[in-house]
């Protein structure tokens, strides 16, 4: 009888374990997150967890993905969650019904991965690019 191989498949994606004795760049203060297309645009200050979901039922939800066809695009109520750690921000699906992707890869429920400035996380069927800032587009000094 051949025995099973126990190790993990190489999925491409680096785990918290892996990433975290590398160089740490400074945290950025917001997340700019463009849902589908340039033209729909959140930004919110980076904290320490931030649940990415659609709202409704009891859960809240600090980023809102509802109004962008949520629902329609399986997106889950509390279907992932941005966390900062060691100096890093990471990503973990949150045993969501129809799964998350990070530039392509999927993703392990209840595993973090490191998210980096420009990444694509699908959630669902529905695609939002993740950018690093240091301030508010609101904040930036006009041009003369």
């Amino acid at each position: 009888m051949a025995q099973q191989d126990s190790r993990k498949p190489d999925t491409g994606l680096a785990t918290f374990q892996q990433v975290n004795a590398q160089k740490r760049m400074p945290l950025p203060r917001r997340l700019r997150i463009l849902v589908e297309n340039p033209d729909n645009v959140l930004e919110v200050p980076l904290k320490r967890q931030l649940v990415i979901g659609r709202s409704g039922g009891r859960n809240a939800v600090d980023i809102d993905l509802a109004r962008y066809e949520g629902h329609e695009k399986g997106v889950s109520r509390q279907h992932a969650r941005f966390e900062v750690g060691s100096g890093r921000i990471m990503v973990r699906d949150t045993r969501s019904a129809n799964g998350t992707r990070l530039n392509g890869k999927k993703l392990t429920p209840e595993h973090v991965y490191e998210l980096h400035d420009g990444d694509v996380v699908q959630l669902g069927m529905m695609l939002v690019r993740v950018f690093f800032i240091e301030t508010t587009t609101t904040n930036l000094p006009s041009r003369h």
